[in-house]
């Protein structure tokens, strides 16, 4: 929010009525225009980047609608991405050029470019100088025919809601291909740590505080969207195999046909509907790269909000245990174990909040529940690599990504019919 004030008033001054300290933000000054007399100043504030984030409880639900983000008309190449980003960082970061004003102050080689990974559609790189290294922003740029599946406009506004309630980094600009947001500090988890004493039962505190997140009526309402995003890869998945006739023959050999996913999900959506599983906001992509670790403050942070939704709560959970065997050199034998997963579930339970207090909810039941949501998350992935199969030009082994979850979705579905036969 914008509000004009004299510049003599900034020293303490915040706009914000609900008890929070003036100390407990950051002022950016975006001189838009001033008098001859630099009395009147254009300025906004944000919360201290992820500073403070995760001390507190989630912030109630944001009743408004997002403040809108700049958009710059700008298209980077991966080639020349560095080049590409200098506009972007000059709108973001603009104190970073005004050192280099050809007095010997800097120049632009004075930022520094990192590439992370991570991810697997995206390209993903940080901007720092060489004078801070802590200050970096992050550039992310779209993979290319991700828009087929991914809503760009729903991701900004999911990014910037978070953020509004301590859930997530700054958005700090769009541009044509991609973002560019706020760093959060660590590292991606691997599948050694990720099932450590000291750090799992981090994530499992994180994801229940996102959890916790009210949601609207109107939210509420509209009930699960893992059903509708299922079967929009199922039709882009039909329309993908029917467009490479090669592909199609080599899924089919191994047991995947056109229909198989649309198969699956009318299984899956049929045993869901007589189970009472809590909806939530769900993030639905919590692989291993999409949760940073930062050791020196002993917390976690979820990044990469594109697929979050409404969803079933046990979803986020069965997903990131499918996660543990890894996005390079996928091994299931990596998977945990019943052990392991209630552990899991009974730290998530104990910081799990619905309404006012604890969520009520036992071990015995979301182990179930999460048994159950298990295949649901190995088809979502699947039907998006058959997608990407036929149309992503990335040099990553998409078949294998598909196929290798084959054996362990008919495993957990041999369960599970198992267990209804029984009931």
């Amino acid at each position: 929010n914008k509000f004009q004030i004299k510049g003599t008033q900034l020293n303490g001054f915040c706009p914000f009525n609900n008890g929070i300290s003036a100390k407990k933000f950051q002022l950016q000054m975006l001189i838009n225009s001033c008098s001859s007399s630099m009395t009147n100043f254009d300025v906004w504030f944000k919360f201290n980047p992820m500073k403070d984030r995760l001390k507190g409880e989630t912030m109630p639900l944001c009743q408004s609608e997002p403040a809108p983000v700049t958009h710059l008309p700008i298209k980077i190449q991966e080639e020349s991405i560095y080049e590409d980003s200098m506009p972007i960082l000059e709108r973001v970061r603009p104190e970073w050029f005004r050192k280099m004003d050809g007095k010997g102050e800097g120049s632009q080689e004075d930022i520094q470019m990192r590439v992370f990974s991570g991810g697997i559609t995206n390209k993903l790189v940080g901007f720092y100088l060489n004078s801070d290294k802590d200050d970096v922003v992050i550039v992310k740029m779209y993979g290319e025919k991700t828009e087929m599946f991914i809503d760009r406009d729903e991701e900004i506004k999911t990014m910037q809601l978070l953020h509004d309630r301590k859930c997530g980094p700054i958005l700090y600009a769009i541009f044509d291909n991609g973002i560019a947001y706020e760093y959060t500090p660590g590292a991606p988890l691997n599948v050694i740590n990720c099932r450590a004493d000291t750090v799992y039962p981090l994530v499992a505190k994180e994801m229940a505080r996102m959890h916790s997140i009210p949601l609207s009526p109107e939210e509420y309402e509209k009930g699960s969207s893992i059903w509708k995003l299922l079967k929009m890869f199922c039709k882009l998945s039909l329309e993908a195999l029917d467009s490479k006739p090669e592909v199609k023959a080599r899924f089919e050999a191994v047991g995947i046909s056109n229909q198989w996913g649309l198969l699956a999900v009318e299984e899956l959506e049929v045993l869901c509907s007589k189970e009472p599983m809590p909806l939530a906001f769900c993030h639905n992509d919590i692989l291993l790269g999409n949760v940073i670790l930062d050791e020196k403050r002993d917390v976690v942070a979820f990044i990469d909000f594109e697929y979050a939704a409404t969803n079933y709560v046990p979803f986020d959970i069965a997903n990131h245990f499918n996660e543990f065997a890894g996005g390079e050199d996928i091994d299931f034998s990596l998977y945990p174990d019943e052990e392991f997963q209630r552990a899991w579930i009974g730290q998530y339970l104990n910081h799990l909040k619905i309404g006012e207090g604890k969520s009520g909810y036992d071990v015995d039941t979301f182990y179930r529940w999460v048994q159950l949501c298990t295949p649901i998350s190995l088809v979502l992935w699947m039907v998006w690599g058959i997608v990407q199969t036929c149309y992503s030009d990335i040099d990553y082994d998409f078949f294998t990504f598909v196929t290798v979850r084959l054996p362990e979705y008919n495993k957990a579905m041999q369960v599970i019919r198992l267990h209804n036969q029984n009931l």
